[in-house]
């Protein structure tokens, strides 16, 4: 065979190959389901309540705090009383815990909605 033959005969099956692996990832995507944004169980603020009784439903889940002098802090609330909010595992810090006054907190934040697939 000469060697021109072969070079074609090499190219058209890599070419076939480029071929089939590219239509396989695009059959994948193809076939995977449409995400969909969806609430998550057990979060919501209720407005006719308290920022105290809020932050209580939110124990246990990661929010951010901002406070009263601008500053913002995220971690996953531990506990709460009437006057202090216990933070633990701080953003960036997470072998620190913070004790917060709840007069101090001006906004809370927390994750509503996730991605289901």
């Amino acid at each position: 065979m000469a060697p021109s033959i072969k070079l074609i005969n090499r190219q058209k099956s890599a070419n076939s190959l480029l071929f089939f692996l590219i239509s396989l990832l695009s059959y994948s995507n193809f076939t995977e389901a449409n995400p969909k944004i969806v609430p998550i169980d057990g979060v919501n603020y209720s407005v006719s309540s308290t920022l105290i009784d809020n932050l209580k439903t939110l124990q246990g889940r990661k929010v951010t705090l901002t406070l009263n002098s601008g500053k913002d802090i995220t971690g996953i609330i531990k506990e709460i009383s009437d006057h202090l909010l216990h933070i633990e595992k701080l953003e960036r810090k997470e072998f620190y815990d913070s004790l917060v006054h709840t007069k101090d907190i001006s906004a809370v934040e927390t994750r509503f909605r996730e991605m289901k697939r």
